[in-house]
């Protein structure tokens, strides 16, 4: 029996395929604060029931997928600025049958389940004997927000000479700079005589793409529920995108009249271009576009205002150059996970009842990045300047879960009933995380970490079962008796 508040949902992934499933629960369920992370597609949101409750352990509700913990958490950091790798992002609204949000999970989960449990029921063909095929294609226009308003050319020279000012320069030496000089004759005036949306550099419109097929059926013997989906949504910060391919497969077997199996296997491979976000000074392409001086233009100008091809460097005031960093940083993660389950279930007589279920659970996450000397502020490490930079990170998972139990249920004269259940839970994660760090290539062209400089290459010690990861926990389940 449950006692906690329970809430189903039941999504409608044919109307908002793009939809992730934590931000699509926003507002959707009382006590459940739902915040996004960003706009980045896939980003999703930080879930929380019942508010915070505590300053160092985690606060976020446990998931379960078809009966089995769904590790829904990052172990270990991005080596892309700011960047967050969503789990439920990998999940395919459109394969979700029911949602069902508990406000207090414990007697059922225990400790993991004492910030509540999201459950999360995938396609299936229960009851369906005929085969059903459904299919759909999407496309969708991604609009890029309007601007935030930042001072103009004219405005922002108003701002800097008193900014230089107050650092100590005079009126004199302020009105000596490059910029503030007003004369068309000199061979930099077109340089940093100009009014530059840097916004729209960085930001712009996108399109979303979305294929999907599902297939449901079976026999009394059998039934099953096949889905495959293909989702590419490009971002609104320019080079960036989530292409998504995944494939699950559900199905329920009746082995004999006694004995009966479920089978849940799903595997996806997320593919993403990003940039790095928030505020990253030299590196974020957003954050660039806000502060940098709109006199100054992306490309090099000759005296007479012609536009070359070829971009301009980091500017006299210390600001890279937003669109380098649109197009020359590269900045790529690859997600790969399976996620599969077996249930088996024999009826010992019509009131008694014994399962076991075994889950497996593999990621792997793939990033690699790499910053070019190019219009970009040059880093500082320990032991030398950092022209260009790049690095590489992999991060794997292996989780086994099992639940066996024994479930007694039995009715008295149409009125009482008894429903017991004694049995253990075991889950085992082991997680490692493994990171390279170099600088100063050759050249721009020259990308990968093992044309960096060896001096100044860092190796990040390989851990287990370190911060991010979750170590083996066993939970066995004392009896549990409900009475009507």
């Amino acid at each position: 029996m449950m006692t906690a508040s329970v809430d189903q949902q039941r999504p409608d992934g044919w109307q908002q395929p793009l939809e992730t499933i934590d931000s699509w629960l926003q507002g959707r369920v009382a006590g459940l604060n739902a915040v996004r992370r960003s706009g980045l597609p896939g980003a999703g949101a930080n879930l929380s029931l019942n508010g915070i409750n505590s300053l160092y352990a985690t606060n976020k509700p446990l998931i379960v997928v078809d009966g089995m913990p769904f590790e829904a958490n990052e172990y270990g950091e991005s080596i892309i600025a700011n960047n967050y790798t969503n789990p439920l992002s990998l999940i395919d609204i459109k394969d979700i049958d029911n949602i069902t949000v508990l406000k207090d999970a414990t007697s059922i989960y225990g400790a993991k389940g004492a910030n509540g449990a999201i459950i999360i029921t995938t396609v299936s063909a229960e009851g369906r004997q005929a085969t059903k095929i459904d299919a759909g294609i999407y496309a969708g226009f991604n609009a890029a927000p309007s601007n935030l308003p930042v001072l103009d050319a004219t405005g922002y020279r108003t701002h800097l000479s008193r900014m230089l000012q107050s650092r100590g320069m005079s009126a004199n030496q302020v009105a000596a700079e490059p910029y503030m000089m007003d004369d068309p004759s000199r061979a930099d005036y077109a340089t940093y005589h100009n009014n530059t949306d840097w916004q729209q550099k960085v930001l712009d419109n996108s399109m979303s793409q979305n294929a999907y097929l599902r297939i449901t059926g079976g026999d009394n013997i059998a039934t099953y529920g096949l889905t495959v989906g293909y989702m590419k949504n490009a971002g609104i910060v320019k080079n960036t995108n989530l292409e998504r391919y995944n494939t699950r497969f559900n199905a329920q077997f009746n082995f004999t009249e006694k004995l009966t199996g479920i089978a849940n296997l799903g595997f996806t491979y997320n593919t993403q271009d990003l940039k790095d976000q928030g505020i990253a000074d030299k590196t974020a392409p957003v954050f660039n576009g806000l502060v940098k001086a709109p006199f100054l233009t992306d490309h090099i100008l000759a005296a007479d205002g012609t536009a070359s091809p070829n971009l301009e460097g980091v500017d006299s005031l210390g600001i890279g150059n937003p669109s380098t960093i649109i197009e020359k940083i590269e900045a790529y993660n690859k997600y790969y996970r399976f996620f599969g389950s077996f249930k088996f279930k024999y009826d010992i007589n019509k009131y008694l009842a014994a399962s076991t279920l075994i889950g497996l659970q593999f990621d792997k996450i793939r990033e690699t990045y790499f910053i070019p000397s190019l219009g970009i502020v040059k880093d500082t490490l320990w032991n030398d300047i950092a022209n260009n930079r790049m690095g590489s990170q992999v991060k794997q998972l292996f989780s086994l879960f099992n639940d066996t139990r024994l479930d007694y249920n039995r009715t008295f004269g149409y009125i009482h009933s008894i429903n017991a259940s004694l049995g253990v839970r075991y889950q085992n994660n082991k997680a490692n995380q493994v990171n390279v760090f170099t600088a100063n290539s050759a050249t721009d062209d020259m990308v990968s970490v093992q044309n960096g400089l060896a001096a100044l290459r860092s190796v990040g010690e390989p851990w287990e079962n370190g911060t991010g990861s979750t170590p083996t926990w066993v939970l066995t389940m004392v009896l549990k008796i409900s009475c009507f």
